[in-house]
């Protein structure tokens, strides 16, 4: 009976080993798995990143753009502005210069009259 307690033994270690090596297997398997996933998130991630870049980039170069034709009609504005000055003063000098020569006629007129 001794024979058969060794080979009892040996058996009983065989199938630890074997059922410590399937769990060993499972939990690789399971690691891989894992592993696996968490590389598709992170390259999922880094699309995502890269997708926003290129919006952010695109939406910075529109604004640039926005901003230098925003400052090019602000100078367009500026220079109008100041030319309608300037011809509203024209006008102002005008109308004053015709009145001055007015009065200058009256006054030339009402000398020659009580002369």
């Amino acid at each position: 009976m001794g024979f058969f307690g060794k080979k009892k033994e040996a058996e009983i270690e065989e199938n630890n080993e074997s059922v410590l090596k399937e769990e060993l297997e499972t939990e690789v398997e399971s690691l891989q798995n894992e592993f696996r996933a968490k590389q598709e998130e992170i390259t999922k991630i880094t699309e995502k990143i890269q997708t926003v870049k290129e919006e952010y980039d695109t939406t910075v170069t529109n604004l640039m753009l926005i901003k230098k034709e925003f400052n090019q009609k602000k100078m367009e504005l500026d220079i109008v502005q100041r030319e309608h000055r300037e011809t509203r003063e024209k006008i102002k000098n005008a109308q004053q210069i015709k009145d001055t020569k007015t009065i200058d006629e009256f006054n030339d007129f009402e000398s020659f009259i009580t002369q």
